[in-house]
């Protein structure tokens, strides 16, 4: 059977955790995980393949881009490894996960009593939020990763003010 319930989690910039359901198979069923960025076009890696006789139900990934989609399969195979007879492989379990985008390098420039914010895109983002310096108030909440300034207006002259922004995608919030 192939395995259910395949599901990321603990998901960052660089890594994540697979975990899966074994779906009635025994708890000595063997899996093969395989990852791709380009949905098993042209490139892929098998990092847990049936010849290490990896039988856990979660497996954690490092060495991933910030921001980058990537594409993971699992799989069983019948039998125990000391089986000759272990060669019926499943069909695939697959997921599609985002990594978290890195944080945006954020800029201010005050003129009177404005202050114009603009930040760098980055990798994979879908949108950007705009927060008042030390945990303030969100300021605007792009939805769209193409916004990359915001304007302060009708600000007090010779006061100290800040932001800090965060990037997000379908896995949530990056870092300030």
């Amino acid at each position: 059977n192939p395995p259910t319930g395949l599901a990321a989690a603990s998901i960052s910039t660089g890594s994540l955790v697979l975990g899966w359901s074994p779906n009635s198979n025994p708890a000595y069923t063997r899996y093969e995980i395989s990852m791709s960025s380009d949905n098993f076009v042209l490139h892929y890696s098998t990092f847990a393949e049936f010849s290490q006789n990896f039988t856990g139900l979660t497996v954690g990934v490092t060495g991933l881009e910030p921001g980058t989609i990537y594409q993971f399969r699992v799989r069983t195979i019948n039998g125990q490894a000391a089986d000759n007879s272990g060669s019926l492989t499943s069909n695939f379990a697959n997921i599609s996960v985002i990594t978290l985008a890195t944080a945006p390098v954020l800029s201010g420039v005050a003129v009177g009593s404005q202050i114009d914010w603009s930040w760098l895109a980055v990798k994979g983002a879908s949108g950007y939020r705009l927060f008042a310096a030390n945990g303030g108030p969100l300021m605007i909440d792009t939805f769209n990763p193409l916004v990359l300034n915001f304007s302060s207006t009708n600000l007090n002259v010779n006061f100290l003010y800040g932001a800090q922004v965060q990037a997000y995608d379908a896995s949530g919030s990056g870092a300030f």
